[in-house]
């Protein structure tokens, strides 16, 4: 295994740019490249790690204080000759205080004869000023798919996938084609003030399946959120044949099939505790 350690203890505000590191391929499947980065303090952080030409992770972390772990894994493996495509990982928890957090996946390869193309992404994001936001997931990539599978991976401290206690927040999950919004997508944004505790254990994305936000990986759905304080709500996706929310039992908007033909646009406002069950969302 091949692995690099950077940890950070930060007094001073330090920059640090892994930028263009590549996870060559290697058919060893023994052969891990981990790469193992660790802050904590004052942080003015960016990373940019390829993992061969399959993905293209993205992070970075700015704030007057911070906690927090990244790892990111190339297996240097394709379970199937001809395919081409190495299975790869990253897994991070942060914290920031006054500050932003921001993850991104780019799935860059896919076997397209079986799969269809890729050109996936699932993107984070957190910011706080008068407080903390917290976030923890993760992402794999494969010939086949892009999976944000976090049971039994690290949560924030309260659990969760996403949270905030701050004057002032913003969270941000997409999972989609780009986050530019050209294509198929879900997300959810949370703005306000006060407490945010948000769950969304699990999402998938490919060039042949539906999307699922917030449901998926063979698992059950872990995917409410909760607020005390103020602030607004809102679920955006598009798709082509249709959009269910839930999942399982809503009813779905319908589509025609052309690119575009469904959206789902829902802003929900509140002040003082306000809580739903159930978030997860279907794009075909």
């Amino acid at each position: 295994m091949k692995k690099l350690i950077i940890s950070l203890i930060l007094g001073l505000v330090l920059v640090l740019g892994v930028s263009g590191a590549a996870m060559a391929d290697d058919p060893d499947p023994t052969d891990d490249t981990v790469v193992n980065i660790n802050w904590t303090g004052p942080v003015n952080l960016s990373a940019s790690i390829i993992q061969g030409d399959d993905a293209t992770i993205s992070y970075a972390v700015v704030g007057s204080n911070s906690l927090g772990s990244l790892t990111m894994t190339d297996t240097n493996y394709c379970p199937y000759a001809g395919y081409h495509v190495d299975d790869g990982s990253s897994y991070f928890v942060t914290s920031v205080t006054d500050g932003f957090a921001l993850y991104q996946v780019d799935r860059n390869d896919s076997y397209s004869p079986m799969y269809g193309p890729a050109g996936q992404c699932i993107y984070s994001y957190i910011a706080a000023s008068g407080g903390t936001a917290e976030m923890a997931g993760g992402v794999t990539t494969n010939y086949a798919q892009q999976r944000w599978c976090t049971y039994d991976q690290p949560k924030t401290s309260s659990g969760k996938n996403f949270e905030a206690n701050a004057a002032s927040f913003l969270i941000q999950h997409f999972v989609g084609k780009v986050a530019g919004y050209w294509d198929n997508f879900s997300e959810f944004i949370a703005t306000g003030s006060g407490v945010a505790l948000i769950d969304s254990m699990s999402s998938e994305t490919s060039g042949c399946w539906d999307l699922q936000r917030g449901d998926g990986c063979g698992c059950y759905t872990n995917s409410d959120m909760s607020f005390n304080g103020a602030g607004t709500l809102t679920w955006n996706s598009v798709g082509s044949n249709s959009i269910t929310m839930p999942s399982d039992g809503g009813v779905p908007v319908p589509g025609d099939g052309t690119f575009g033909s469904c959206s789902w646009n829902t802003i929900i406002n509140y002040v003082g505790s306000w809580s739903i069950p159930n978030t997860d969302m279907r794009v075909n």
